[in-house]
């Protein structure tokens, strides 16, 4: 939920559905407010900065020690969150997206919930190799203090569907994998428990 609501944010031309199972129960969109009916109940349609302010609230009440319930679901009930483009834009497997700026220009992004220090360095020297490559003429990492998250942006005039852009998304999907990989031995090596295990 943290890594959609802060990606929308970055990209307000993206789309995320909140649902269980097949029942929606949001529907995020650029101008949307307030609620429609669907199949078996109400709709709300949050804008993309809504969204965010809602998550945000709610993730700093968890790391305050609150407990939440996401609009009344029964514990143990987890809602699915879906993102996507519009035609103009694309989504890779794993949640990396590119989006147009203009007709010239467009801006790739991905969201970790790695703190950004650790992101930062463990992907300096390949976003250094970045730099180099042709037609990418911006790279960052944006820290969300307010969710938690942050979200690695590249903006390039690569033109989609050729070898520039293949390099950049290679790119993109080595610093995914390095992060993925270093969360995942943390959590292991504290045993998502808080303590360590041999």
């Amino acid at each position: 939920m943290r890594l959609a609501a802060t990606l929308v944010h970055f990209l307000p031309a993206l789309r995320a559905r909140v649902r269980v199972d097949s029942t929606v129960l949001v529907e995020v969109c650029p101008s949307g407010r307030g609620e429609v009916m669907g199949p078996e109940s109400p709709v709300i349609v949050m804008s993309p900065c809504g969204f965010h302010r809602a998550v945000a609230q709610a993730h700093q009440e968890v790391v305050r020690g609150g407990q939440l319930t996401f609009l009344h679901l029964p514990a143990g009930v987890d809602p699915v969150v879906d993102v996507g483009t519009p035609s103009c834009g694309l989504a890779l497997p794993g949640g990396i997206y590119r989006m147009p700026v203009d007709g010239q220009r467009w801006r790739w992004a991905f969201a970790t919930t790695l703190d950004a220090k650790i992101a930062f360095e463990l992907g300096h020297s390949t976003v250094d190799e970045a730099l180099v490559m042709t037609g990418v003429t911006t790279m960052g990492l944006r820290p969300d203090p307010e969710t938690g998250v942050s979200v690695l942006f590249a903006e390039t005039n690569a033109a989609p569907d050729t070898p520039e852009e293949a390099e950049l998304i290679e790119l993109l999907r080595s610093l995914m994998a390095t992060w993925t990989a270093h969360e995942l031995m943390t959590w292991l090596h504290s045993d998502n428990l808080g303590h360590e295990v041999s």
